[in-house]
């Protein structure tokens, strides 16, 4: 009997607003890897595809942090060693404070650092296994659970999401699979540990591009080409 080939494996957990900050990289950094390798010897050798769900919050936090973690954050030669090096120092934050020491930015409590490193390990991964397409999305921000997180906890469920909606544009979640769709059945053969939009155009990885501004588009000057990227120049 032959065995089953998996088509594609979508990493779509994720935890804000939690007290427990070892809860939160678990969850939004470990979690993505273990699964990721459990799936992999399944996975179709030739067309099989890895999708990371990561956040708006990534670049932002980025944009935010210092200049040494800038360039960490947007290394195309980044290692999963060195991402849960720095998931290790980052359990060990528990004020503001702690995170402006390391060179960090702590936007969301350690939610936007946790999606920077899943897009490192996003590049990392695709890297190490180049047959497969491995790519990270954001999704936008979508009415869910993850938005209660941040009310507080007395606040009705209703008012939360009209709330969000009204400021933040929050999106329903079937408007927020349209990068995540695109990566899983897109014609995308270029994507390669990319991160995508909430409109499903490339994004800088250490800055905010909205939605519906035009693609990012990568310079050999910001180190995000490949080797043949740059020889296209």
């Amino acid at each position: 009997m032959q065995d089953s080939v998996l088509y594609a494996v979508c990493n779509n957990a994720g935890i804000a607003g939690v007290e427990d900050i070892k809860e939160l990289f678990n969850v939004n950094v470990r979690g993505p890897k273990r699964v990721t390798d459990a799936f992999l010897p399944l996975l179709d050798q030739k067309e099989g595809r890895v999708v990371m769900i990561s956040s708006g919050a990534a670049s932002q936090c980025v944009e935010k942090c210092s200049e040494e973690r800038r360039q960490f954050f947007t290394d195309q030669s980044v290692t999963w060693a060195q991402c849960e090096a720095v998931v290790d120092q980052a359990e060990t934050f528990f004020t503001a404070e702690d995170f402006t020491a390391a060179g960090c930015s702590g936007n969301m409590g350690g939610y936007g650092l946790s999606k920077a490193l899943l897009n490192s390990y996003t590049i990392a991964c695709a890297r190490e296994h180049p047959h497969l397409s491995v790519n990270a999305c954001s999704p936008g921000m979508i009415n869910t659970d993850l938005v209660q997180n941040f009310a507080p906890r007395w606040f009705p469920a209703s008012v939360t999401s009209w709330l969000a909606w009204l400021v933040v544009g929050a999106k329903s979640p079937d408007e927020g699979t349209v990068a995540p769709m695109h990566l899983l059945f897109g014609d995308i053969p270029e994507a390669h540990g990319w991160y995508f939009g909430s409109d499903a155009k490339r994004s800088p990885l250490d800055k905010y591009r909205a939605p519906g501004t035009p693609p990012y588009e990568p310079s050999d000057l910001d180190g995000s080409l490949k080797p043949a990227e740059k020889s296209k120049l």
